[in-house]
């Protein structure tokens, strides 16, 4: 019986008391998290550059004829307009470059100082762990006294109780570290599904694969 408890709270507990945590190591989420704003940052910038497109026609210079010959007819305005709006232009990529890098060197701030928290808890999980297995040979030796009627049933009990409880308690940190790792990998964006979009991707068809 002994054997069997220690044996069973072994599996249970091996993914941290050998280190083997499902937390993805710093730098590879920082490269996950710097994947995506650059790709987001280069589609920003192409769907700027691309309806900027085609604006220059607005600034060419009239052609026409003029008793008999060919003409060429220059606004001045216009080309004030096009020099001002290029610079405009110029201006709105520079602010779509800040924006990205603002927001990204933001998140990845975030991003440590989020890894920084679920390291030092895996840190206290793993000694609880280390702890726990003391507490699992105690029980043991309290189950087989009370196994041997040499402990009173209502001893017995509340020593049950007392390491049931930390069993569900240890189990309780435990999901609630899945829960932060899987946070953390959202926050790096990390593995995250890059599916595409074209015209057999209905709204519909979207709703329906929610």
């Amino acid at each position: 019986m002994k054997l069997l408890l220690i044996a069973a709270f072994s599996i249970t507990t091996y993914s941290y008391s050998s280190g083997q945590s499902d937390i993805p190591k710093l730098d590879t989420l920082e490269a996950s998290l710097r994947t995506y704003y650059t790709k987001a940052w280069a589609a920003d910038r192409e769907e700027f550059i691309v309806s900027q497109k085609g604006q220059i026609l607005n600034y060419i210079p009239s052609f026409g004829i003029a008793m008999g010959l060919p003409t060429v007819g220059y606004n001045t305005s216009k080309i004030y307009d096009y020099a001002l709006d290029k610079k405009v232009r110029q201006q709105k990529l520079k602010s779509i470059d800040s924006q990205y890098l603002v927001r990204y060197n933001e998140e990845l701030n975030n991003l440590r100082i989020e890894y920084q928290k679920v390291k030092a808890e895996e840190k206290y999980l793993t000694s609880l762990v280390k702890l726990s297995d003391l507490k699992a040979r105690e029980f043991a030796i309290y189950q087989e006294a009370y196994d041997k009627k040499e402990m009173k049933p209502l001893d017995y009990i509340g020593k049950s109780y007392e390491y049931e409880s930390h069993l569900n308690n240890l189990e309780k940190l435990r999901l609630e570290m899945d829960i932060k790792i899987l946070e953390l990998k959202k926050l790096a964006r990390y593995h995250m599904q890059q599916d595409t979009l074209d015209n057999r991707h209905t709204p519909d068809m979207l709703t329906n694969n929610r």
